[in-house]
């Protein structure tokens, strides 16, 4: 109110008046003309729709400032919240990371590998076989079920030394399509080759996932 007084123009010459000594704003005459009296310095109270405060029910008439009655009167704020709801910011961009899960087909093993260049080995906790037990790995792509490689991985036949660890893996992680980030989903068989059933519980699999992933995307 006290800005609204310096800096908005009225034609109501009452209200200006009133506003002014509400802001403790008086004339030189104001001042000399006045002998102590509480009204001379406290204008009339109103309402708000500008009628006679007084007369409502609940006014104290007794207390000195009149207009503070005014402003607490109506209904109370301290129970709402009209503030607008926090926009939530999008959450980090999902990183390359294994998910193994435990496929019900007694044949193979699933993995999902997100964000990765290249096919990858069995990889996880204890679920999943080692590297040097893997006889064939099947990959698809995880959003359009589109086989992407087969592999066989023949075991030691000859005899000899065995390959070392790192030679077990580097047999795995060959580079996917020139290099490009892929959303991967490979099934291990570790000593029988795959049926028709076993293709056929993959394909289901793969889909299940790409569906899945529709429909929350």
């Amino acid at each position: 109110m006290s800005a609204d007084m310096h800096t908005k123009g009225f034609n109501d010459v009452s209200l200006y008046r009133r506003l002014r000594k509400l802001n403790n704003i008086f004339t030189p005459d104001e001042v000399i003309n006045t002998r102590g009296e509480i009204a001379a310095w406290n204008p009339d109270p109103l309402t708000f729709d500008k009628k006679d405060a007084p007369e409502l029910p609940t006014f104290n008439v007794s207390e000195v400032n009149s207009q503070y009655q005014v402003l607490n009167s109506g209904t109370s704020l301290q129970g709402s919240d009209d503030r607008k709801p926090v926009k939530k910011k999008p959450g980090p961009k999902r990183k390359a990371m294994a998910h193994v899960v435990m496929s019900p087909a007694p044949n193979w093993f699933v993995q999902y590998n997100f964000g990765v260049s290249r096919f990858q080995p069995p990889q996880g906790n204890e679920s999943m076989p080692e590297c040097s037990d893997v006889t064939l790995r099947r990959t698809y792509c995880y959003h359009s079920a589109q086989l992407l490689q087969q592999s066989r991985f023949p075991g030691n036949p000859g005899g000899g030394q065995l390959p070392s660890a790192d030679e077990y893996v580097g047999r795995f992680v060959q580079v996917v399509d020139g290099g490009k980030l892929r959303d991967l989903v490979s099934f291990f068989y570790t000593s029988v080759l795959p049926t028709d059933g076993d293709i056929l519980s993959e394909k289901e699999c793969v889909r299940a996932q790409t569906v899945t992933c529709t429909s929350t995307g």
